[in-house]
């Protein structure tokens, strides 16, 4: 292969990959970025009209109208998009510049976008399968950066050049991943340490709170580290007068109603009804199911201990009708019918909770929300939603006519059928919504639940997301309910037209999980569950591995031991590689075989330190016959040519 050819066969690898790396970070679906994965695998065969004025001209005008339609897309989109176009922008100028730019020209600039793609998608895309990918990106990236500085100066390479050049970039690569694994092995990290200008450049919109298991006000999709199971308590609540059943097991802190696609923010709407108060040193909150006039009947009214030192929220039930702080002023009514404590720490009150039968849920908005719930119904336009419109679309595809509390409930039991529970910090659990919804393999509660209010608002159904705590762990002897920082959890709440604010919970239960998933999920899982050990190896895990690595060497005799005649065996195997591999090495090239055999049919006996040359020339001196000498002086250049490509 010319080195021309191995050049551009390496920039073609570089692109294709671009654009999987584009693909990956959800900037582009497959459908807009067909085109140009076509064009990248068409770049030899238009190389041939690169020259041609009309070829130039029609390709110039595309290029100008896919950078027309990204400047609309940018001045009617979100500006939060912006880094997504960017990667658009830059992969098509890619495509632009492989399929255009001749080889004397220096494509160094080619090589500088592959990388900066290949750094901000690595930014944006830590899953298993980018890093896989990116392993494959180094071998064509450092063999093409070779070629590159080979065919300066208007040189180029012959075939074994080029295969000698592609071989050590082959063995370079290998050099800089294998250095890169020993870093990993022996340099100390802090993955908890915040990286530099971390507010201006973190693109995941992730904060501390996401990295430990326990309640959040705040949603994301992307993966939690694992912060392992957190048993300490976070809220106490004990019945003081009525039934410990008739108390819900979903205590909510905050209500989350925008999304830009990767997570979930709170929404403040107005509070829809708040009096003063229903008795002394009570406060009403009508945030239940239904709003009423007049007091529910019965009441259950329950005490309740915060313990949580790292929130001022204050947790209560759908079903609350009054509350009482123990002292003055330590609770403050929010908007959307919550409450949030003065400060931090341990905090006590009591609830009043509306214990009669919830309202019959029914009918339906036929195409029409009211006003004061088009907040509830909003989505961006983002690609990042498109995998649940789609699906939502599929599992109701016709709307008309049809209940919305069949409706939701055709959706949740899709989402438990189809997938399993996985726990927050899990390192198979995906790292976005599209993710989790692509591989039905499985997810947490806070997937599960965008999943949920996703597809709903995209069907016109107003729903919000529940964030806060899930559990019904009673002890009978005291009436005491004890919820656990590993108890928090998400739903969502729909509003219903009969019933009003309705609390759905699509998360499956946790035996859901023990389900063997299939054959791909494993595979997956496995290459997953082998990224992050890489990506996640820290203090810990190394000391690990030199604990393994010293105690290694006595397994190892002990499994000779064991297994003699295994070990036996694999050591004759090893060996003859080993003969053959010398003599392999030891071979000469045909052409110095087929010299040293001409010399020995005319019986001429090399003098020590003379060349091929001067053999040949004394030779010409003895009487040969004139068929030996050609055959000698025709070996001789053969010799000669093996050598100089062998030093080349």
């Amino acid at each position: 292969m010319s080195s021309a050819k191995a050049l551009r066969a390496c920039t073609q690898a570089l692109v294709l990959l671009n654009l999987v790396f584009v693909q990956m970070t959800e900037a582009a679906g497959l459908h807009a970025l067909i085109p140009l994965y076509a064009l990248t695998l068409a770049a030899p065969l238009l190389q041939r009209f690169a020259g041609m004025r009309a070829y130039l001209t029609a390709w110039n005008l595309l290029v100008m109208g896919i950078f027309g339609v990204l400047i609309w897309s940018v001045t009617r989109g979100d500006l939060g998009n912006v880094l997504e176009y960017g990667l658009i922008l830059a992969v098509l100028c890619q495509v632009h510049l492989l399929n255009n730019l001749r080889l004397d020209q220096r494509p160094d600039l080619l090589f500088f976008n592959a990388f900066l793609i290949a750094v901000v998608a690595g930014y944006i895309n830590r899953g298993s399968t980018f890093g896989l990918l990116f392993l494959a990106f180094v071998p064509p990236f450092i063999m093409g950066l070779e070629l590159l500085a080979a065919t300066g100066n208007g040189q180029e390479p012959g075939p074994r050049a080029t295969g000698k050049l592609l071989r050590d970039g082959a063995k370079r690569s290998g050099a800089l991943l294998s250095l890169s694994l020993l870093v990993f092995v022996f340099w100390p990290r802090d993955f908890e340490r915040k990286a530099f200008f971390h507010g201006q450049l973190d693109f995941t919109s992730q904060d501390d709170a996401s990295a430990s298991i326990g309640f959040t006000d705040m949603l994301s999709h992307r993966r939690r580290k694992s912060a392992g199971v957190d048993n300490r308590p976070a809220l106490k609540v004990q019945v003081l007068d009525g039934q410990q059943s008739q108390v819900t097991s979903l205590w909510r802190g905050a209500l989350l109603g925008i999304t830009e696609g990767s997570g979930w923010e709170p929404l403040h709407p107005r509070v829809l009804r708040r009096s003063e108060s229903v008795e002394p040193d009570w406060v009403s909150i009508y945030s239940g199911y239904a709003l009423r006039g007049d007091a529910p009947q019965p009441v259950v009214q329950v005490s309740v201990q915060r313990l949580d030192p790292a929130t001022q929220h204050a947790f209560v039930p759908a079903t609350t009708y009054a509350v009482k702080p123990a002292e003055a002023g330590d609770l403050e009514l929010q908007p959307g019918g919550l409450f949030g404590s003065a400060g931090k720490g341990a905090l006590s009150y009591e609830l009043l909770l509306d214990a009669g039968p919830a309202p019959e849920p029914g009918g339906s908005y036929e195409g029409r929300v009211p006003r004061a719930l088009r907040p509830y119904v909003e989505l961006p336009n983002t690609r990042s939603l498109d995998a649940a419109r789609l699906l939502a679309e599929e599992i109701v595809p016709d709307l008309n006519g049809t209940d919305q509390y069949r409706i939701v409930q055709r959706v949740v039991n899709h989402l438990r059928d189809h997938y399993s529970y996985l726990p927050p910090g899990s390192p198979d659990a995906p790292n976005s919504l599209a993710e989790f919804l692509d591989a039905e393999g499985g997810g947490h509660c806070e997937l599960f639940s965008s999943a949920l209010a996703t597809m709903l608002r995209s069907m016109g159904i107003p729903c919000r997301i529940a964030t806060g705590y899930r559990g019904d762990s009673w002890d009978p002897a005291s009436g005491t309910l004890t919820l656990k920082m590993s108890d928090a959890h998400a739903w969502v709440e729909v509003y219903d037209p009969t019933a009003g604010w309705m609390s759905v919970d699509p998360t499956p239960a946790a035996f859901l999980a023990e389900t063997k998933p299939g054959l791909f999920a494993r595979a997956g899982a496995a290459v997953r569950s082998a990224w992050n050990a890489i990506t996640g190896f820290d203090e810990e895990a190394r000391a690990q591995l030199f604990a393994w690595a010293r105690t290694l060497p006595g397994r190892g005799l002990a499994g000779v031991r064991s297994h003699p005649l295994a070990t036996t065996g694999v050591l004759a195997l090893f060996g003859s590689l080993l003969v053959l591999r010398r003599r392999r090495r030891m071979q000469d090239p045909a052409p110095v075989r087929e010299y040293r055999a001409a010399l020995a049919r005319v019986k001429i006996t090399p003098l020590p330190g003379e060349t091929p040359r001067e053999i040949l020339e004394r030779a010409g001196l003895d009487e040969l016959n004139p068929a030996s000498l050609a055959h000698l002086r025709s070996a001789t250049e053969a010799h000669e040519r093996e050598r100089y490509a062998g030093q080349t």
